[in-house]
């Protein structure tokens, strides 16, 4: 099966997240990168495509009470964008940026597509086609626990 790859840049930090966990592993960075996003498409591919909820919208409010868990629920939007990369760093220099190639098969990249349709975010989309998976792919990856932004505890 032929697998399609998809390109994705990630802020620092993020990216930070992939090498401590390709460290602990003993894996390289693309590995675990890849891991993660498709351990999220299939928690995302094993609800129904209606399950697909975005936090604090009108559907995540329909949610019945007590059945959260039959549901996968993707970041708001302003949380996705804060952690997107910037354009421009300090004084106008280039910022360091890195760069994953994820190479996903042909059931999860449909999932990868609806997943965009669902978030509805305006930039990923033109005239109803998918644009790009930046969205898609950093929403699902800040649901995991291996980016989990919470700061360190220090004792």
């Amino acid at each position: 099966m032929k697998k399609e790859r998809v390109l994705i840049r990630f802020r620092p930090e993020i990216y930070e997240c992939f090498e401590l966990e390709a460290a602990y592993q003993g894996l390289r960075v693309g590995t675990i990168a890849n891991q993660l996003l498709i351990s999220e498409l299939n928690k995302a591919a094993s609800v129904k495509p209606e399950h697909c909820v975005v936090f604090g919208s009108e559907d995540y409010a329909a949610i019945p009470e007590g059945k959260r868990s039959n549901y996968y629920v993707l970041p708001e939007s302003k949380d996705i964008i804060e952690y997107l990369p910037e354009q421009t760093g300090k004084r106008g220099a280039k910022p360091i940026n890195k760069q994953v190639t994820f190479y996903l098969m042909e059931d999860q990249l449909e999932t990868l597509k609806k997943i965009v349709r669902i978030q509805d975010i305006r930039k990923s989309m033109d005239h109803g086609q998918i644009v790009t998976y930046r969205f898609a792919v950093l929403g699902l990856l800040l649901n995991n626990e291996a980016l989990d932004r919470k700061p360190p505890v220090i004792h």
